[in-house]
């Protein structure tokens, strides 16, 4: 669905949406993440961007709150990393957004080398500008030793997020 809840045609990006008997009633002892999540009619929001095709496939594009809006265009971070992971230099990517005074948000890539690898930032940049459209290319690209992970193995995405954030403010 679209940002109001109104179904989108086959093709379209938006908001998935469950209802079933086999979908939660809520959260846990979290009464204001139930009531965010619960939406008109007994949906409950995913929180997923998702495309559904002509035939009724679905596909998960990302999760709402990890895509970036940069100058108006939506970016699928997970489309981002999934480029730079096919990338044989590349061993794990993690991208985030960060504010951006001129257009809403800027990319950021955390980018892991394999030991022998000699690509740099500039190459990371240009990898994405050849495979996505210019604008999905990240405005700064972080070489790490590794990518901060929670407790069970998930990208820790908002501490990335407070990473670039502290970065971007001593520039």
């Amino acid at each position: 669905v679209d940002e109001v809840g109104v179904p989108l045609p086959a093709g379209g990006a938006g908001e998935l949406w469950l209802r079933g008997s086999l979908v939660t009633t809520g959260y846990f002892r979290d009464p204001a993440a139930t009531a965010a999540a619960s939406a008109p009619g007994g949906w409950f929001r995913t929180g997923d961007v998702a495309r559904i095709d002509a035939e009724g496939y679905v596909f998960i594009l990302d999760r709402k709150k990890d895509m970036i809006n940069r100058g108006g265009h939506k970016i699928f971070s997970a489309e981002v990393e999934q480029l730079l992971l096919g990338h044989p230099d590349i061993v794990d990517a993690a991208v985030v957004g960060v504010p951006d005074p001129l257009a809403f948000e800027a990319v950021v890539a955390y980018v892991v080398l394999r030991p022998e690898a000699r690509m740099s930032s500039q190459s990371v940049q240009q990898l994405v500008s050849e495979g996505m459209a210019d604008y999905a290319a990240p405005r700064f690209v972080h070489l790490v030793e590794e990518i901060p992970r929670n407790s069970i193995g998930k990208v820790d995405k908002h501490l990335l997020r407070e990473m670039a954030a502290k970065s971007a403010a001593r520039r």
